[in-house]
C-alpha cells in the first residue's frame, strides 16, 4: 500500500510580468513562496536529524508543509521530486 502526492509549485516571477499583475495574484505568488521556504526548512531539519542532531521541522509553517508531513515523519517513506526548469531568453 502506498501513497503518490503530486504538488504543482510552478509560478511566474519573471519582473516584467509582475507590473501587470493584480494584488490577488501578488499574493497568490507570495503564498507560493512562503510554502517553498517551509517546504525548504522541514528538508534541513529531516537532514538533520537523520544525522542524528537536534531539529524540529516547521510541518505547520504552510498548509504544503501540513499536507507533506507524512513525508518527513514516516521512516519507511521515500521521497522524489522533480523539477522542470525550461529557460528561454526572454527568461535570462
Amino acid at each position: 500500500l502506498g501513497t503518490l502526492r503530486f504538488v504543482d509549485l510552478a509560478g511566474s516571477e519573471r519582473n516584467y510580468e509582475t507590473h501587470h499583475m493584480s494584488a490577488r495574484q501578488h499574493r497568490d505568488f507570495a503564498d507560493i513562496n512562503i510554502s517553498l521556504m517551509a517546504l525548504k526548512d522541514c528538508f534541513r531539519a529531516h537532514a538533520e536529524l537523520i544525522r542524528h542532531r537536534p531539529a524540529r521541522p516547521p510541518y505547520r509553517a504552510s498548509r504544503l508543509t501540513r499536507v507533506l508531513r507524512s513525508c518527513f515523519t514516516d521512516p519507511l517513506h521515500k521521497t522524489i521530486i522533480l523539477a522542470t526548469v525550461s529557460p528561454t531568453s526572454t527568461d535570462l
